[in-house]
């Protein structure tokens, strides 16, 4: 089983980015996430398993677009 969401942004090395948070119940589909976002231009910014419910987790960022910008 495996979760997506896409949760705002967050400010990182002074920039505004989005944020994608990934879980899976098992590691080689968090794996497989991970690495379909980071084809996508995502970045993890920080990963490790979640102690209510031992999941895999990958909090990835990704700059906002010159678009997307306030």
């Amino acid at each position: 089983m495996r979760r997506t969401q896409e949760v705002g942004e967050i400010s990182h090395d002074k920039l505004q980015h989005r944020l994608l948070v990934l879980e899976a119940d098992n590691f080689e589909e968090w794996q497989l996430m991970v690495s379909k976002a980071e084809a996508k231009g995502w970045s993890v910014y920080q990963d490790g398993t979640v102690p209510v419910n031992g999941w895999y987790s990958a909090w990835m960022v990704k700059p906002l677009s010159p678009l997307e910008s306030p």
